[in-house]
């Protein structure tokens, strides 16, 4: 019989759970496992007699504040125009990668511009089981410091053959489970509402108030419902992948991994027919 106390306990914003082993040796290894969304670390640190924690990965946490997002890493960021120059003079130092091995967090480098115009960053966490949870954040100014809302996107991704099109690329198939979105003000839900209800009568009824964190879902694959058309949204930048390596010698030598995803249309209104032949600025590996 092994003895063990298990506890639930909240902070900061996660439900953990504890799990104390009397028996356990100061010094016993580490072990990690990443099982069906979750994250396990399983310990006995010197000062802690809690061993054990699990860490939520849900569909529906609420988004980190977006200006945390892109401060709570170190990015190498440089204009668009310049960084296409330099691949030009690098390009035997900067080598595709077939096939990609996307695993990890990718996160935008600065604030990106789409056709609209549109003002937005990402954040895309590829998993072993080739399912993916992407975060994007849209912004009311070109500098992306006035949070709108985010759309939280679930679903699973497969990668392919190589792009007979697009040097460098593969292709891949993908297939979304849930999207929802979060209102970062009363305005932008009052904005988006009005377009919603005009191809999704009573999704957001007009007398509901905006609700800090709280998640509206706008695709269900499992409840057959899909919003998404209202807002023009299309997830087809998957189906285009690229990841590049370069050996950066002005950063102190270091290997720098970007993931570069397909191109948007700019027509909003062509974007759900669009298959991408080109990429957006690249996401770098967090």
């Amino acid at each position: 019989m092994i003895l063990l106390f298990m506890f639930l306990v909240q902070h900061d914003g996660r439900i953990h759970l504890l799990i104390w082993l009397p028996w356990a040796r100061t010094g016993d290894a580490v072990y990690h496992k990443v099982l069906s969304g979750y994250y396990i670390e399983l310990t006995n640190a010197l000062s802690v007699p809690f061993t054990a924690l699990v860490y939520g990965d849900k569909l529906w946490d609420v988004p980190v504040p977006p200006e945390q997002f892109l401060t709570s890493v170190k990015l190498n960021r440089e204009p668009q125009c310049q960084y296409q120059l330099r691949h030009l003079q690098d390009g035997a130092r900067i080598s595709a990668v077939l096939p990609p091995n996307i695993e990890g967090h990718w996160i935008s480098t600065g604030c990106e511009v789409r056709p609209g115009p549109e003002f937005l960053t990402r954040s895309y966490t590829f998993y072993p089981s080739r399912l993916f949870k992407a975060l994007q954040f849209y912004y009311t100014d070109p500098h992306c410091h006035h949070p709108s809302y985010s759309l939280v996107i679930k679903g699973k991704l497969r990668l392919r053959q190589a792009s007979w099109i697009t040097r460098g690329a593969t292709e891949a198939e993908y297939h979304l489970q849930k999207v929802g979105i979060v209102f970062y003000s009363q305005e932008a839900m009052s904005d988006i509402r009005a377009q919603m209800n005009r191809t999704c009568s009573g999704f957001l009824s007009t007398g509901r108030s905006w609700a800090p964190g709280r998640v509206y879902e706008l695709l269900s694959a499992k409840a057959g419902r899909d919003c998404t058309a209202a807002i023009t949204f299309s997830m087809h930048e998957l189906s285009l992948v690229r990841l590049e390596k370069q050996y950066n010698g002005q950063q102190g030598g270091g290997l720098v991994e970007k993931l570069f995803l397909g191109d948007i249309h700019t027509d909003r209104s062509e974007r759900a027919h669009y298959r991408p032949n080109g990429y957006q600025q690249a996401l770098q590996s967090a």
